[in-house]
């Protein structure tokens, strides 16, 4: 990784859709779950990274990848957040706001569709 002057927050979230399903008790609806994990970057820099499982069952992959994409996303705002505040404490232009470029990075397409649809 090499960090970038590039004022940008990349955020690249995932599941796997009920990844413990015949591999752990096929009877305990837990195994049935799907994990999230994403990454957080700030500059090129890595800032947080998660991965845990979902509290509630996914019934498909595009909702599993929809969960995962929402909850990256409430801890993206925040960071997002954090570059700004810390924007203006190290004295960068104060343009600076305006050309921050937030992207998520996401590779279901039925998740990105959903989430276009949410006001």
């Amino acid at each position: 990784m090499t960090p970038t002057f590039d004022p940008r927050a990349d955020c690249y979230p995932d599941a796997d859709f009920a990844g413990l399903f015949g591999h752990e008790d096929v009877q305990d609806p837990h195994c049935a779950r799907s994990r999230t994990g994403y990454a957080i970057l700030a500059f090129g820099c890595p800032v947080l990274w998660k991965s845990k499982l979902q509290t509630e069952i996914a019934l498909s992959t595009m909702e599993a990848e929809y969960v995962a994409m929402s909850q990256a996303c409430k801890d993206l705002f925040p960071v997002v957040d954090l570059i700004r505040d810390l924007s203006k404490t190290v004295g960068l232009p104060s343009d600076f706001k305006a050309k921050l470029h937030i992207k998520i990075h996401e590779d279901n397409v039925g998740a990105l569709t959903q989430g276009k649809l949410e006001p």
